[in-house]
């Protein structure tokens, strides 16, 4: 652990901590820390260790501003708050539910499509 520690130039104290906390996950059943689901928390228990340094790509959230069809920002009572618009990745609940992981570059799409329609009317 030391090792992979140093190659990444991490805090060989905080890795071990890290790895020590999944674990503890894995007995539990719940992810405290960052809420992942237990079937997706692994054991990490034995060599080799490997590591990489990976950086932010997610282009969306699945939650955020609610929309209507005309791309109207709804308040807490689904009514439409004057002259406020959402498009794209600032629209929310458009993928709710309908993947079970978070994609790389999944509201590429959904942003261009919308933004398109707000042009056209």
């Amino acid at each position: 652990m030391e090792e992979l520690a140093e190659k990444l130039n991490l805090p060989a104290d905080k890795l071990k901590e890290a790895v020590a906390n999944n674990n503890q996950a894995v007995i539990d059943h719940q992810d405290k820390e960052f809420g992942k689901e237990a079937y997706r928390i692994t054991p990490i228990k034995k060599k080799p260790y490997y590591g990489c340094i990976l950086g932010g790509r997610i282009l969306c959230t699945f939650d955020g501003l609610r929309i209507n069809t005309k791309m109207e920002v709804l308040d807490e009572n689904h009514d439409p708050i004057p002259v406020l618009y959402a498009a794209g990745n600032d629209a929310g609940g458009f993928f709710w539910g309908s993947y079970n992981d978070r994609v790389p570059g999944l509201a590429a799409s959904y942003a261009h499509v919308w933004l398109g329609n707000l042009l056209l009317d």
